[in-house]
């Protein structure tokens, strides 16, 4: 999570590199971020992929399409998603399809930092589409689901109370951007990334 006096929104549109994430505005941390991926692009990945041309590897295309009927793949800086699609400001984000996407492998990735060694994270779907965006298992046995939802008034999906049910878990969140606990129907609560990532942090 972020530093004393860093918003969440900042860490979420910059990413977590220092350079980044404290750089005194969003050009200049956006620049730094194009900077990073041109040099790893450029350096990194040709030894891993010598024919595949930098052009080629550094088009986005069409995520959203990409993303549909593939597993769930996540990068797991979001200010490099979004130096990847020169997205400078929050303002850019909010308004782009990615937004719901990246802001819900922000905070998975920060759940899962939170969650340590000693869970073992997954996404769950069924064949019928049952899912749950984040499974903590510990000791063998499924313990956590949460679900990241970027809406001041989340719902569960029916999917993701069935895949509960199924699991048998009775700790259930609807992560979202507000900060108060809410109790939802079918059990789980809403609650804020920050309060979530302390919870887990003290288990």
């Amino acid at each position: 999570m972020a530093a004393a006096g860093i918003a969440d929104s900042t860490l979420w549109l910059r990413g977590g590199f220092p350079d980044s994430l404290l750089a005194p505005d969003d050009t200049q941390s956006l620049d730094w971020r194009r900077d990073f991926i041109r040099s790893y692009l450029e350096r990194d990945v040709p030894m891993f992929a010598p024919r595949l041309p930098v052009e080629t590897i550094g088009d986005g295309g069409n995520l959203g399409k990409r993303l549909v009927k593939s597993p769930k793949v996540y990068v797991r800086d979001s200010g490099l998603l979004h130096g990847l699609l020169e997205l400078e400001t929050l303002n850019a984000l909010l308004g782009h399809p990615v937004c719901g996407l990246s802001y819900e492998g922000h905070c998975i990735e920060n759940l899962i930092q939170a969650a340590g060694n000693r869970r073992t994270p997954y996404f769950y779907r069924t064949q019928v589409g049952a899912e749950i965006d984040l499974v903590l298992e510990q000791g063998g046995q499924p313990e956590i689901a949460i679900e990241v939802k970027r809406a001041m008034a989340p719902s569960p999906e029916k999917g993701f109370c069935l895949a509960c049910d199924d699991l048998q878990i009775a700790q259930r969140y609807v992560v979202y951007p507000g900060t108060e606990r809410i109790p939802l129907r079918h059990g789980p609560q809403a609650i804020g990334l920050q309060e979530l990532v302390a919870l887990l942090a003290q288990d």
